[in-house]
């Protein structure tokens, strides 16, 4: 998967979205809520999020789950990589409806960093409604364990 140019013409056919990022040591992101359902991912560093269900220190290969609509806050400590994937609600009605937090495994990384590798998922490319797929089915496995402070 490799990033190639888009339209407008081009939006209604993205499963998912994506961004990745190397942030500093106290980087903080200002409470904000999105049309799209987010996954928030730092590979390196520590985030600290609150949302709706509480609050999460996110250390390495965790991530926190927004749903669309919710606001959330994200603050860094260290330097970070930080990537983030958002998915169109439509398109994937069984994700969760709260906030809550995900163990990445090691497929569900290298998916992350694909999507990002890519920009976007478009449904039109077979590759990519596989690997939006899949990362919503490792989402949907990965059981919350209890690190939240409701």
């Amino acid at each position: 998967m490799s990033r190639k140019r888009h339209t407008a013409a081009d939006e209604p056919f993205f499963l998912v979205r994506s961004m990745r990022a190397a942030l500093s040591d106290g980087h903080a992101i200002e409470a904000h809520a999105h049309d799209w359902h987010q996954l928030i991912y730092a590979s390196a560093g520590i985030m600290t999020v609150s949302a709706d269900a509480g609050l999460w220190v996110v250390p390495p290969h965790w991530a926190i789950w927004a749903p669309a609509g919710v606001a959330h806050a994200i603050r860094f400590s260290g330097e970070s990589q930080f990537a983030t994937l958002y998915f169109r609600p439509g398109d994937w009605p069984d994700l969760p409806r709260s906030s809550t937090a995900v163990t990445v495994s090691p497929l569900l990384r290298e998916l992350i960093l694909k999507a990002c590798e890519a920009g976007m998922l478009d449904r039109r490319d077979a590759g990519h409604a596989a690997a939006a797929t899949l990362i919503v089915d490792q989402i949907a496995a990965q059981p919350a364990r209890a690190v939240g402070l409701p």
